[in-house]
């Protein structure tokens, strides 16, 4: 006769993911996922301005490293809290929040991506220079 699993509930704490060292709360996850989504839509703002020198190149990267750093602790804890117990319909929520972040991530960043491409095809050691950085 097969074994039943555990259930989530059923789980000592100490053999589960400490998502608390992400988000302490899921109302927190839910805050971070709304200021991601604010500050995607800001970086917007360098749509047509990605090389226009060498301190908005800079601001153009430290920002989109942040929004990637943003993005992986959102899918992270959104994939853990989905597997965290399949038997609950209302999880699977999780993957299609999870979702939504990464396509509106790809939509967002596609500008930038596409201009830094072009743009490291030129010797990046120029760009510097004509900006004296």
């Amino acid at each position: 006769m097969a074994k039943k699993l555990a259930t989530r509930a059923e789980v000592p704490d100490e053999l589960k993911w400490n998502l608390k060292d992400l988000y302490p709360s899921d109302d927190a996850f839910d805050d971070a996922v709304v200021a991601y989504k604010n500050q995607l839509g800001e970086f917007g703002q360098y749509e047509g301005h990605v090389t226009d020198s060498a301190k908005k190149l800079y601001a153009v990267v430290v920002d989109a490293v942040k929004l990637s750093g943003m993005f992986g602790r959102i899918y992270f804890y959104a994939s853990a809290r989905n597997d965290s117990d399949t038997t609950d319909r209302l999880e699977r929520n999780w993957l299609v929040r999870r979702s939504h972040c990464s396509r509106k991530r790809k939509v967002q960043l596609v500008f930038y991506t596409l201009k830094l491409r072009l743009f490291l095809k030129q010797p990046l050691h120029n760009f510097c220079k004509m900006n004296h950085v």
